[in-house]
């Protein structure tokens, strides 16, 4: 399984028509997508996602779905 920290983090992308932020998760071996309603605070914060603790605050909201790709 994908380790899924700002180390692994290798792309995000905010789609402002759904109001949904896609984080990519990479560790070399195995890829996970997390997709989710984006957190107020990301706006304007573009290191938002640097940070572990929001990084699995995004992951633990009940409207996150996680995909993993191998």
């Amino acid at each position: 399984m994908t380790e899924m920290t700002n180390r692994t983090l290798t792309y995000s992308n905010y789609d402002a028509d759904m109001k949904q932020m896609t984080l990519i998760f990479d560790d070399g071996n195995s890829r996970a997508v997390a997709t989710g309603k984006a957190p107020k605070e990301s706006f304007n914060n573009e290191n938002y996602f640097d940070s572990e603790e929001n990084i699995n605050a995004f992951l633990e909201d009940w409207d996150t779905e996680i995909e993993m790709m191998w």
